[in-house]
């Protein structure tokens, strides 16, 4: 259901794992997600996530079992952005590049958007971010391939001129660098 649309692109997602005081310390979590019937009541409040575009979809983790110990106490969800409850604001950054802060406040979020068990967030979250943490080899590829991407700027001309020279062509080579 969720999986083909992603890959293929068709979903803006944020994920909402960054809080103020936990950092990039997943395990610290304060968000809750509060089992209600067959449902969750989600609160907190998520910082540094996004960009520019309006988000469609949300990639949570939320404390759904506040006595348990760490790591067994986290549920992941995937689910609409725009549920009743949900606000999502600009940072005022001293960047050029823009982050949102989302603040949950009582969203009623369906079972059927339970990512894995409901103490199953930890093990769900490792597991998708394994690539972003170098365990899929990935970087390896993407470091070859800007090098690619960079000998192709340096050897391929416009109007006489190599792409590596152009100005706006260098800045976007140092930010993809």
């Amino acid at each position: 259901r969720f999986i083909r649309p992603l890959v293929r692109g068709e979903y803006n997602v944020f994920q909402l794992f960054t809080e103020p005081g936990a950092g990039s310390d997943l395990a610290s979590l304060q968000t809750r997600a509060a089992k209600d019937g067959d449902g969750y009541i989600i609160d907190g409040h998520k910082t540094f996530v996004g960009n520019a575009y309006d988000p469609e979809w949300f990639w949570l983790l939320g404390v759904t079992d506040p006595e348990a110990a760490r790591h067994h106490n986290l549920g992941a969800f995937f689910f609409p952005a725009d549920l009743p409850g949900v606000t999502v604001d600009t940072l005022d950054l001293m960047t050029t590049e823009v982050k949102r802060v989302v603040y949950l406040d009582n969203v009623r979020v369906s079972g059927e958007y339970l990512i894995g068990g409901e103490a199953d967030g930890w093990g769900v979250s490792q597991t998708t971010l394994e690539m972003e943490h170098g365990g899929g080899g990935g970087g390896v590829d993407l470091v070859r391939r800007i090098g690619q991407i960079i000998e192709y700027a340096q050897n391929t001309s416009v109007s006489g001129q190599p792409l590596g020279k152009q100005p706006h062509v260098q800045r976007a080579l140092v930010d993809l660098y």
